[in-house]
């Protein structure tokens, strides 16, 4: 069904639900994401259940999941977010969640040391509105830094996570996905 989505300054018509990610279109959505020149300026990694799905678990994704790292430099990392995410609506019909991470936090290692890590986090918008209704999780403590760009702490492991590694579940290593 056609919905209207604002996400920061993307405006456009999607089908909501939006389509599950496939193998074929992160592929695809990776090679035209890697042609935008700011791709060069970070360590881009696919993180998330749509990586753990890759490796073969048996998991349930809605989302790719990609973290950026690197430099905060912000006129490049607001259009990198922008234009992939962007991409992925028009183009893929899939959400493309991308944030820029001070740290790659290693859940392993912090569930293992009984620890948690605050890191800064970068994303378009606190807000993602399907039909005027926001879907996103709010978000306590934020700050625009520019235009589409917003500042969060965000805190590792989530508490969803520390259920999952509770539980058993093992998470893998973040995928860098381009070199």
């Amino acid at each position: 069904m056609d919905k209207h989505l604002k996400y920061g300054d993307i405006e456009l018509m999607v089908q909501y639900p939006f389509s599950k990610p496939t193998k074929e279109t992160f592929d695809n959505w990776k090679k035209d994401f890697l042609k935008l020149k700011e791709a060069k300026s970070f360590k881009i990694y696919l993180v998330g259940t749509f990586s753990e799905k890759l490796l073969g678990k048996d998991v349930d994704c809605r989302d790719v999941d990609i973290v950026l790292i690197g430099k905060p430099y912000v006129k490049k990392l607001e259009k990198l977010i922008y234009e992939g995410t962007r991409l992925g609506f028009e183009k893929y019909n899939t959400f493309f969640d991308i944030m820029w991470f001070s740290e790659m936090p290693n859940y392993d290692e912090l569930w293992d040391e009984k620890k948690a890590l605050v890191i800064d986090v970068c994303l378009l918008s606190p807000e993602l509105l399907i039909d005027g209704v926001n879907i996103n999780s709010k978000l306590k403590l934020k700050n625009q830094i520019s235009k589409n760009l917003w500042v969060t702490p965000a805190y590792f492991p989530t508490t969803k996570q520390s259920q999952k590694m509770y539980d058993g579940f093992k998470y893998s290593q973040p995928m860098l996905i381009n070199d």
